[in-house]
């Protein structure tokens, strides 16, 4: 998968990259851009990721999370994943063998 910076730093993923992830066409993903249901998030890495920089995508239900380091290139993915996982992805929790979060 192809992401740059732009020149104000921001993260720019290439939209059929990012398609294909969710399963979607390119023009699938164009049309829900443009009706705003693609939210996007970059965070600074703490802890274990310090110096790379976490970036989420979500559309839907679906999230797709990315661990890039600092010049852009993706160190882990994770995704998309639906529901439960979701949060368990997103906040670091592990999935014990009883099936509840533990952190």
């Amino acid at each position: 998968m192809k992401i740059e910076r732009d020149i104000q730093g921001d993260f720019v993923v290439e939209p059929d990259d990012l398609a294909n992830r969710f399963g979607l066409s390119g023009a699938d993903l164009r049309l829900k851009l443009k009706r705003g249901l693609v939210k996007s998030r970059v965070e600074t890495g703490q802890a274990e990721d310090a110096g790379n920089f976490r970036l989420t995508v979500r559309i839907g239900n679906r999230i797709w999370l990315a661990i890039l380091d600092a010049d852009g290139r993706m160190v882990r993915e994770t995704g998309p994943l639906h529901g439960k996982a979701i949060t368990r992805a997103h906040y670091g929790l592990r999935q014990n063998s009883s099936g509840a979060g533990e952190g």
